[in-house]
């Protein structure tokens, strides 16, 4: 045979004798010299009683070397058989590796039988190892004719995300369904990152109702999802519906979720709703709770000076500056600047800082104050205020 230096072929027996040589070079080759001229090859019948076939079957069993196992199945792909078919088959339900899994999946496919193309299309979305199903979506990739299903699973665990971004059906209720599947199947963080990176407000609003049969985990990111996607733009009235929904749940990370969405946009749901939520005994829901209310809703200085929580206490101090009588903050303040945390310190003098001209005889009078905590919050006031000049002058005369 041409081009095969190391193999003297002159009969069937002759190629049984180079696939299991015990040298390796020489079962490389008559394995290259196979899959460049199969039809050649596989004309010389018969060895023993045994096909050529079935001796390069038998070859691919070989587990000594994944090389010549490799070359054995690059041989195999080129055979017109249906043994072949199935046994690619089989390689592709059991082999790890990719290069493999490739081929396999390719001459699974070049066999354009009813049979096989059932076989690819149900592993294609009952498979759940992901290079697998990459392997089968690559290798039916121009397929004119699946389902709504089998697109979808080729787009999400698929190699070419930009061009299943770019086809996947929009607004379709079928699709959606199927959407919804995907999200809690087993390539759910495919299926997140897809409709992450590319998906728009029409489409989580058709995942609406994939809502009900959700885990909390999947909850918890289409909550966040949709406050990406609309922040705070009011959603439509369905969207706003889930989130009251969610506000009504009893497990926290859910309930923070939208917590953080009614920060961004207010409107979205009734304040009542979120006033429930004020004063849970969770400090986290409790602060995000008061975070997403509107700033008028409560007596910010009571809640900053009576809740146990110092995140709390921080941001009732700054939510009450906006809409209270600056001079008559002024004494609540210096009870807050004695406070034992550092949080609800910084932030009693940031809003000292944010009074203004009004705030500076203040806080020098503060400067003589006994408590040091109040006489270092009117200390920052100051130098925020750009007084080191007369903070120098006074510390020298």
């Amino acid at each position: 045979m041409a081009g095969t230096a190391r193999l003297e072929i002159r009969s069937a027996h002759d190629i049984v004798a180079a696939l299991s040589s015990a040298d390796l070079a020489t079962r490389l080759a008559i394995c290259q010299a196979a899959a460049a001229r199969p039809t050649h090859v596989l004309a010389y019948g018969a060895a023993a009683g045994v096909d050529l076939v079935a001796s390069f079957l038998a070859a691919a069993e070989a587990r000594d070397s994944l090389l010549y196992r490799k070359a054995v199945l690059g041989a195999l792909v080129h055979f017109d058989d249906p043994r072949v078919v199935e046994l690619f088959r089989q390689v592709l339900l059991s082999s790890s590796e990719s290069d493999i899994l490739r081929l396999a999946a390719k001459r699974v496919a070049l066999d354009d039988t009813a049979d096989s193309r059932r076989f690819l299309r149900e592993r294609l979305l009952n498979e759940s190892n992901a290079l697998r199903v990459r392997c089968i979506a690559g290798a039916l990739a121009s397929a004119v004719d699946l389902s709504t299903a089998e697109r979808l699973r080729s787009m999400v665990a698929g190699i070419d995300r930009q061009e299943a971004v770019e086809s996947w059906p929009r607004d379709d209720a079928e699709s959606a369904a199927y959407w919804g599947k995907e999200l809690r199947g087993p390539f759910a963080l495919h299926a997140r990152r897809l409709l992450q990176s590319a998906g728009t407000r029409a489409d989580l609003i058709a995942l609406l109702p994939s809502w009900t049969g959700s885990s909390d985990s999947d909850r918890v990111w289409l909550l966040a999802w949709g406050c990406r996607l609309f922040g705070s733009i009011r959603p439509p009235d369905a969207v706003c519906s889930m989130l009251v929904g969610a506000l009504n749940q009893q497990a926290a990370p859910v309930l923070l979720a939208a917590l953080r969405w009614c920060k961004a946009c207010p409107s979205a749901v009734p304040v009542e709703v979120l006033e429930r939520h004020s004063t849970a005994a969770n400090s986290e829901l409790r602060l995000a709770a008061l975070a997403a209310l509107p700033v008028r809703a409560l007596d910010w200085w009571q809640v900053a000076c009576t809740d146990s929580e110092p995140a709390v206490r921080a941001l009732a101090i700054e939510r009450a500056l906006p809409i209270c009588d600056v001079a008559g903050t002024f004494p609540k303040l210096v009870a807050l600047m004695e406070d034992s945390d550092w949080r609800v310190r910084a932030a009693s003098a940031r809003a000292l800082s944010q009074s203004g001209a009004a705030a500076l005889e203040t806080a020098r009078a503060w400067l003589a104050h006994s408590s040091p905590q109040v006489r270092a919050g009117a200390l920052q006031v100051l130098i925020d205020q750009g007084q080191e000049a007369w903070l120098m002058n006074e510390l020298l005369s």
